[in-house]
């Protein structure tokens, strides 16, 4: 079972450490322009939910504190929160500009 924490009242992050059966590295986005209840819960509305997987303990940390650097910056925060595409999606999270 992943862990479950609130990182923002519209941002959550699901993770995974190995001893969970994690195989494989990966991270996962989702994305919804109408937030949905965490746990159905009035209180923790969310539109994205970062999820985490990590072969090893010491990637686990490695990514918890990239994701804490990156999450801390509130104009990255909101421009996820403004983002209407894919492609905008794409370009926040890897802070590349749109081309036109």
């Amino acid at each position: 079972m992943a862990l479950i924490s609130i990182l923002d009242t519209r941002i959550a992050l699901a993770h995974a450490r190995p001893e969970m059966g994690v195989l494989n590295t990966s991270l996962s986005v989702l994305h919804v322009t109408q937030p949905f209840l965490l746990a159905g819960s009035p209180e923790h509305p969310i539109s994205t939910m970062l999820c985490l997987a990590a072969e090893s303990n010491e990637r686990h940390l490695e990514l918890m504190k990239e994701l804490a650097l990156f999450l801390s910056n509130t104009q990255w925060r909101k421009q996820l929160e403004s983002v209407s595409s894919e492609e905008e999606l794409w370009c926040v999270l890897t802070r590349e500009e749109e081309e036109s």
